[in-house]
Formats: C-alpha cells, sequence, structure tokens
C-alpha cells in the first residue's frame, strides 16, 4: 500500500498541526523545566496528542494514531523531576512531527513513513480483541444449523429469514472491515427470497465460505479484511446490486472528527448551505430560479473532494447524488415530487452537517443508506416542530381577530404552510382538500379556527411519534368538504365564444413572433421595454380568461422587470424561460377550447 500524504492544497490543515504540536512542545517543555501545575501539563499534553491523532484518523494513517496512542500511554510516567524514557520518548515524537512539517514547506507534502519510524506494532492487534469471542461462537452455531437446513430441506424460505436475521446480527458485532461480507449476504439472501436468484449448489458453496471466514475470526488466525469474490460477483449480477455495493461495503472505518480539524471548513460550509437553502425556497415558488443553482455546482464539486478527504466517503457519495439533481434540475423543470425529493435530499446533507459542526465529535453512521436515514428523521423533525409552532401562531391570530381581510390572509397562511409541509412526505386525511383553489373562497373565523386547531394537532401528532385519532379531526373534514364544494360551484370550466379563441391565438402569434425575434439580437434599453409590454399583455390576455397561474408568473416578471433595469445575461435567461413558460401555458389553454 502507497503512503498516505497531505497535499499542498491542505496548507490549512498542516497549519493546524502545525499549532498544535507547537503547543504539545511548549507544553512539555514547561513539564520538564518549570511546572507550577505539573496535573494540568498533563492534561494539556493529552488533549493536543488527542487532537493529533484524530488528524491522522482523518487521514486513515493508522500506524501514525498507533504511534499517537502509544505517546498517550507515556503521558502518565511523565515527571518534573528530570527526563526518562517517557520524556525522551514524547520529545522525540514532537521532533519527528516538526521535522516533517518543516519539510512540508519544501515538497509540499507528508509522508505517514516519516512520522512512524519509531512506533511499535504491537497495539495493531488490539483491535482484534475487542470481538465478542462467545457471542460469535452462538452465531455461528446457529448459521450452521441454518446451513444445514437450506441444504436438506425442500421448503427454503424458513432458513433463508434466519439467515438473513443472522447475517445482521453477526455484522453487528465485528469489526467494520470483518462485517463487509455479512452485509452483503443479507443482500444476497434477500435476493434469494424474491426469486430474483436462484438457490443451488453456488449459494451453499458460498454460504461455507464464509462460515470458514468466522473460524478465522474466531481462531485469530489468517484474518483476511477482504471482501468474499465469490459472493461480490453474485451481487454484482443482481438488481441494484453494484449500487449496493458501491453505498454500503465500500467504506472506510469510522472516525470522530476533531473540530479543531473542521472549525474553520464548518463555518465557511455553514454560510453556503443557507444560500443553497434560501436558493430552493425561491424555486419552489418560481421554477424559473432554478438556472441559478449553477452558482453552486463548484461548492458541491469541492466539498466532495473535502468530505472524501475527510475520511467521510458516504457523505461524500451523498453529495455526488446531490450534484446529479442539482445539473438535472437545472437543464429542466421537474413536477413537485421529483423536486421534494431533491429537497429532500439537501436536507440530508444540511442536517447531518450541522450537527457535525455542533458537537464536539460526531461519529459517522455505518452505511451511506443510514447516514441519509437517520439525517431525513432529524430534518423532519427539525421541520416539524416549525410547523407546529406556525400553526398555533396562526391559530392564536384568528382567536383574537375579527377583521375579514385579515382572516384571508390567515387563511392564505394556513394554505401556505399545509402545501409546504407536504415536502416532509406527511399524508393525512385533511390534506387533499388544500387545492390550488382553496383560497377562493373565505372561510369563517369559526372554520378558519376549527381547521386550523385539527392541523395543527396532527403535526403535533406527527412531532411526537403518536397516532392520530380520526375524531378529532372529523369536524375539520365536513368543514372542508362543505368548502371544496363551495370552490367547485365558481371554478367550473366556462364556455368561450369561438371568435374570442381565435382573436386569442392570433395575439398570442403575433407576440411570438416578436418575443423570438427580440431574443435573437442582445438586449437594449427599447427592447428590454419592449419585453417588459409583452409580460404586460400577457397578463392582461390572462386575467380575460381566468387564467390565474399565467396572471400570477406574469405579474411578477412584468415587476421584477421594471425594478430591474441594470440587467444582465443571467437576468436574461431567467426571464426568457419566464416567457417560454407563460406562452406553452397559454397554448394548452387555446388547444383544450379549440
Amino acid at each position: 500500500m502507497s503512503d498516505n500524504v497531505i497535499e499542498l492544497t491542505d496548507a490549512e490543515v498542516v497549519e493546524e498541526l502545525k499549532n498544535i504540536v507547537q503547543s504539545l512542545r511548549d507544553t512539555l517543555e514547561t513539564l520538564l523545566e518549570n511546572s507550577d501545575d505539573e496535573e494540568q501539563e498533563k492534561d494539556n499534553i493529552s488533549i493536543a496528542l488527542e487532537e493529533i491523532s484524530n488528524v491522522f484518523a482523518v487521514l486513515n494513517w493508522q500506524k501514525a494514531v498507533n504511534y499517537t496512542q502509544q505517546a498517550l500511554e507515556k503521558v502518565p510516567e511523565l515527571s518534573a523531576f528530570g527526563e526518562d524514557a517517557a520524556e525522551d520518548f514524547l520529545l522525540r515524537y514532537c521532533l519527528i512531527l516538526e521535522q516533517s512539517i518543516d519539510d512540508f514547506m519544501d515538497s509540499g507534502l507528508i509522508i505517514e513513513a516519516e512520522i512512524v519510524t519509531d512506533y511499535s506494532s504491537d497495539i495493531d492487534d488490539k483491535a482484534h480483541d475487542e470481538i465478542n469471542v462467545t457471542l460469535l461462537k452462538v452465531l455461528r452455531t446457529l448459521y450452521q444449523r441454518q446451513l444445514l437446513s437450506l441444504i436438506k430441506n425442500t421448503d427454503k424460505i424458513v432458513p433463508l429469514n434466519a439467515l438473513n436475521a443472522l447475517s445482521r446480527d453477526i455484522s453487528s458485532v465485528l469489526p467494520v472491515l470483518n462485517a463487509r461480507d455479512w452485509l452483503l449476504l443479507s443482500f444476497y439472501v434477500q435476493a434469494l427470497l424474491k426469486n430474483e436468484q436462484t438457490c443451488n449448489v453456488d449459494t451453499h458453496r458460498i454460504l461455507a465460505q464464509l462460515d470458514g471466514r468466522l473460524s478465522q475470526l474466531l481462531a485469530k488466525n489468517n484474518i483476511d479484511t477482504e471482501i468474499c469474490d465469490d459472493l461480490v460477483k453474485v451481487i454484482h449480477s443482481l438488481n441494484e446490486g453494484t449500487d449496493f455495493i458501491e453505498n454500503n461495503v465500500l467504506m472506510q472505518d469510522v472516525y470522530s472528527i476533531s473540530p479543531l480539524v473542521y472549525k474553520r471548513f464548518g463555518s465557511a460550509l455553514k454560510d453556503e448551505l443557507v444560500k443553497i437553502h434560501e436558493q430552493l425556497e425561491r424555486v419552489y415558488l418560481d421554477q424559473a430560479q432554478r438556472l441559478r443553482l449553477a452558482d453552486s455546482l463548484p461548492f458541491l464539486e469541492k466539498l466532495i473532494n473535502v468530505l472524501s478527504f475527510m475520511g467521510l466517503k458516504r457523505l461524500s457519495l451523498l453529495t455526488d447524488d446531490l450534484l446529479k439533481s442539482f445539473r438535472q434540475l437545472i437543464e429542466a423543470p421537474v413536477d413537485n415530487v421529483q423536486f421534494n425529493e431533491i429537497v429532500s435530499e439537501f436536507w440530508v446533507l444540511e442536517s447531518f452537517l450541522s450537527d457535525l459542526w455542533s458537537h464536539r465529535s460526531q461519529t459517522v453512521p455505518l452505511s451511506y443508506n443510514e447516514t441519509k436515514n437517520w439525517a431525513y428523521i432529524s430534518a423532519k423533525q427539525s421541520a416539524l416542530k416549525l410547523f407546529v409552532s406556525q400553526y398555533r401562531k396562526i391559530r392564536e391570530q384568528t382567536m383574537n381577530n375579527k377583521d375579514v381581510d385579515e382572516l384571508k390572509k390567515l387563511q392564505q397562511s394556513l394554505f401556505d404552510t399545509v402545501k409546504a409541509e407536504t415536502m416532509l412526505s406527511i399524508a393525512h386525511g385533511l390534506t387533499r382538500y388544500f387545492v390550488d383553489e382553496f383560497i377562493l373562497v373565505a372561510l369563517s373565523k369559526e372554520d378558519l379556527l376549527e381547521v386550523t386547531l385539527a392541523i395543527e394537532y396532527i403535526s403535533n401528532m406527527n412531532f411526537e411519534n403518536r397516532e392520530v385519532a380520526e375524531d378529532v379531526i372529523h369536524d375539520a373534514k365536513v368543514i372542508l368538504q362543505k368548502h371544496q364544494d363551495s370552490i367547485s360551484m365558481i371554478t367550473t370550466v366556462p364556455d368561450f365564444d369561438q371568435d374570442l379563441i381565435n382573436a386569442f391565438s392570433d395575439d398570442l402569434g403575433s407576440l411570438e413572433v416578436e418575443f423570438n425575434e427580440i431574443m435573437k439580437h442582445p438586449i437594449d434599453e427599447k427592447s428590454y421595454e419592449d419585453l417588459i409590454r409583452i409580460a404586460h399583455t400577457f397578463r392582461g390576455n390572462a386575467n380575460i380568461v381566468g387564467l390565474d397561474d399565467v396572471v400570477h408568473l406574469a405579474t411578477a416578471l412584468e415587476n421584477n422587470m421594471r425594478t430591474n433595469h441594470n440587467y444582465d445575461a443571467a437576468k436574461i435567461d431567467l426571464y426568457h424561460q419566464a416567457f417560454i413558460g407563460i406562452i406553452e401555458q397559454f397554448r394548452a389553454f387555446l388547444q383544450k377550447h379549440s
């Protein structure tokens, strides 16, 4: 295996390491020469060594971690009354690190081999002592029993289900690198249960190979951390098998990342994530804004590399997925379901990284899927808390308000909040009533209060992971059903005179020709004013035939253009997309009534 290195582009990490080593050296010399508080100085030395160990863990430099562990074990032996073997060991440790850091200025890299020249490899075997031998023996006996049952019996369902459960149990008691075979086995057994793969002699052979690996682990002889090749070949041939291997099996050891390493990285990262979060909110209101997400692509590309460098492979894969989703969204608009999936992906990343920098140490979960599930649940809970609070606020304002216009605004707030909450994939018996026409008919104060209270209750139950009582929301259902009936009475599709349709069709054709001609040339002040006029005409035409979505879009477009005369290529591109959306919706309307 080649030596790992810190590249020149990672100078900040080297600078952090240099500061820690300097502090360690100064404290050590103070202890040996003029100690005022020996125990406090020993604690400071231990803390510095732990921080250095965390840096090496991020780099996956196991030998350097072990060398640092040896230095930590020498700390209790330190004495202010003279140098001995412990002092010599720690001073030499400091000198080696300082020399490597000085060399970095010339060569641009630090090689692990330069750091670990004097370390003892006795510690390397300690990890194997963590295996619960007694429990593993019991699990192996159960595994062998189910293997025999699978070979002897015609009915394969019972032993396969038992083997699936056992594979999970065995993986949970083994070190990460030895547990990968059993994650693969679980996936393989599930494929057998779904009849995606035939249970035959090859199955028996693979299961026997895994039993042999258990025997090696128990004997602590020739322990092989490589994955079973035959099992990997079978998994690659299964549906989604390659993805499963990449996301769940090709994983690094689990690390606790030192805040000293990602302190500065974390604050800068937080600012960028906030910008992306705000941009996604704009896209939610207007998909033409999705083009601005292109500004975040370079950041996500760098983040993939940084997370990989820090040893957070699964988060790196997650960010790569998000990058692909953003590119897909920028290329073309998506429906609400797809957009909600993209938002959920971002929540996953944002939530996990927020926790990462807010705690002293955060252990990365054992698999990519566990990372995704844990972070999504965490994000969902945080969001639900905000929604419950918002519903309570709407309810309290409704109770204290009699003004018709203010109640209408509160009804709009309720509608907007319910629509936003559906992004959490929480469905309940009331959401289906919140259609786009919800705000056309005003609810009475009493009805609005009843409905808001019911939805607040439902969200609170979801937040507390408690079951929703159906009878609590019965009255709200009755109110919303009557409300929906009222809406349907005023939103029946009207019949339009054919001459009017023909006139609108001709007008659309001439406006589209004029728009396309303008867009062929660089935009100047006159052509910009012409575009505003076209947007205003679309707005008026849409208002006449009741195309409310087009009215809203054209109004927003016209207002934006009137207030932004310092137009640039990016803005013109956004306006162009908005015009295309208006034209397409008008064309669909005219085809429907032709």
